[in-house]
């Protein structure tokens, strides 16, 4: 969904753009890899970075929440 990966496009479209310029793209070819490449990339860190680091926040907060159902 668009929505889960919003941040991430928010968070790396100026790099990718910035890399897309750096490449002299321009026009239709700088449309394409920007959109392309910034939504792979948003794709890509919400699966890999993101859901991951929201899994391990929700396991932090249940043992700070609840410190004596920890296992050893």
């Amino acid at each position: 969904r668009l929505g889960d990966v919003s941040y991430a496009i928010y968070l790396l479209h100026p790099l990718v753009c910035g890399i897309a310029f750096e490449m002299h793209l321009s026009g239709f070819p700088l449309v394409v890899f920007c959109f392309g490449l910034t939504f792979a990339a948003a794709w890509f860190s919400y699966h890999y970075i993101e859901k991951p680091g929201m899994r391990l926040g929700k396991k932090l907060a249940n043992l700070v929440r609840n410190p004596q159902t920890a296992k050893p």
